[in-house]
C-alpha cells in the first residue's frame, strides 16, 4: 500500500515536487572520467520519467523511460540544453512510511555513466 500512495505522484494530475537534495557516499569516489554526479536540490517525478533540478543554477536534468512498479526503464537522458540522448539503465524509487524517501538512478550515454542519488527532505 505505501507504494501505491508514493506512486500517485505519477497520476495524471500535475507532479508534485519534492525537496531535498542529491547526496553521495564518499564510497563513489569523485565525479569525472567516465561519470558525472547529477546536482538537485528538486525532483519531479511524473508518468514519463524524473526531472532533477538544481534551482540556484536554473538545472535540470532529466531520466526518461517507462515504469514498471517503482522501477523507471531508462531509454533516454535529457541535459538542460533540452535534446534526449538515447540512454540505458534504470531508476529506483524506494518509499519508507508512505512517502518517497529516496530516488536513485544509474544510466548509460556513449559509456559515460549519470548518476542521481536523491533523499527527500519532507
Amino acid at each position: 500500500m505505501a507504494l501505491a500512495v508514493a506512486l500517485a505522484a505519477f497520476s495524471p494530475t500535475p507532479p508534485v515536487p519534492l525537496h531535498g537534495g542529491c547526496i553521495y557516499p564518499p564510497a563513489l569516489g569523485e565525479p569525472g572520467g567516465d561519470r558525472s554526479f547529477v546536482q538537485c536540490d528538486v525532483v519531479v517525478p511524473d508518468a514519463g520519467g524524473i526531472e532533477f533540478r538544481q534551482s540556484a543554477w536554473n538545472a535540470r536534468f532529466r531520466y526518461e523511460g517507462t515504469w514498471e512498479g517503482e522501477i523507471l526503464h531508462v531509454t533516454a537522458l535529457r541535459p538542460r540544453t533540452g535534446k534526449a540522448s538515447p540512454a540505458s539503465g534504470t531508476c529506483r524509487v524506494y518509499v519508507s512510511d508512505g512517502r518517497i524517501s529516496t530516488i536513485s538512478c544509474l544510466a548509460f550515454v556513449n559509456g559515460r555513466a549519470w548518476v542521481a542519488n536523491f533523499y527527500n527532505s519532507a
